[in-house]
């Protein structure tokens, strides 16, 4: 009886901690790159940058490039992403895909332009009544 007792209590520890050493090495990882434009290959400021899980595509983490278009991602899973990489004027690309790993350094993320709008007309009507507020001055 003590021996049926004592094995199932190490076997209820050995899951546990097997358990847990799982969950200590969940969010350890650190993810950095860089985006540079593709015909420049200088640094793109202020890209908004989003980490994308493999095979479902759920975003885990967003970022936004610093002045030298680093970016970088702490406290990630384990697991397979991709980058993608986007701002106004440019067209969004991605990462390849890659497996995380305790310190993993990203490739750069080459962004193009996009066609740039050379004029952009507004137009405005003024309303037939006009609301006043009427108060006493």
């Amino acid at each position: 009886m003590k021996r049926t007792i004592l094995k199932s209590g190490f076997t209820l520890l050995g899951i546990l901690m097997i358990t847990l050493s799982s969950f200590a090495t969940a969010g350890k990882y650190t993810i950095k790159g860089r985006v540079i434009d593709f015909d420049t290959k200088k640094p793109v400021e202020f890209a908004s940058v989003v980490l994308i899980s493999l095979p479902d595509s759920t975003i885990k983490s967003s970022a936004l490039t610093d002045s030298k278009g680093d970016y970088s991602f702490k406290n990630i899973a384990e697991g397979t992403y991709v980058v993608k990489a986007q701002i106004v004027g440019y067209t969004p690309n991605l990462s390849d895909k890659f497996r995380s790993a305790p310190s993993t350094n990203v490739a750069d993320i080459a962004i193009k332009t996009s066609a740039v709008i050379k004029e952009v007309t507004v137009t405005g009507k003024k309303p037939y009544i006009e609301k006043r507020l009427i108060g006493l001055c």
